[in-house]
């Protein structure tokens, strides 16, 4: 299934004893497995804020996305907004993006290098704007500010996925952790 041609199960997907999200990608019998969890509802505009164990130095041909995503809202492009930490195959490209799609809109993306470290990455949504911000040991390290095409959320939901671009195999099984998940609805009258 997509992202892909991909192959997803609940494998790679566990919770530790501390609470902290783990998603794999892994070799289980004989078939690259990624990972996908989803929110049971939508949370609509506020902020959306990750907390996540240092990602910056993940396989090239490894997808991390923190998005959402409204499976009925096709002409809507989804209602998808994206955090992807990626090199997208290539070991030279920045290893992460924000976009709102469709990403073929230059100013619908914006690619950075994230550093190593503990990160947290937000997506601050409003009915006119959608603030992207990416801190790495207190640091703001990105922050990229989209004022067109922001949609409605309509049913989007929260995803996070960690998959394989094109398919392609890492070197060795791939882990991320995501230590919390936090979200500031907007206030009335914002």
């Amino acid at each position: 299934m997509g992202p892909g041609p991909n192959v997803f199960g609940g494998e790679g997907v566990r919770v530790d004893r501390f609470g902290y999200l783990h998603l794999g990608v892994g070799l289980y019998g004989g078939r690259w497995i990624c990972s996908e969890v989803v929110l049971t509802r939508s949370l609509g505009f506020g902020e959306y804020r990750f907390d996540v164990g240092d990602a910056s130095g993940i396989d090239p041909n490894i997808v991390f996305g923190l998005f959402t995503w409204d499976p009925a809202a096709r002409e809507e492009q989804y209602r998808e907004l994206d955090i992807e930490i990626s090199r997208w195959g290539d070991p030279h490209k920045a290893n992460s993006q924000f976009v709102i799609q469709p990403f073929t809109r230059p100013q619908n993306l914006d690619r950075f290098e994230l550093p190593p470290g503990r990160a947290i990455l937000s997506l601050d949504w409003t009915p006119h704007r959608l603030l992207a911000r990416a801190t790495v040991g207190g640091k703001v390290v990105r922050e990229h500010l989209f004022v067109e095409g922001i949609p409605e959320p309509g049913d989007a939901r929260v995803r996070l996925n960690l998959w394989l671009y094109r398919a392609s195999p890492p070197e060795k099984p791939v882990e991320v952790i995501v230590n919390r998940f936090d979200f500031i609805p907007l206030r009335k009258g914002h």
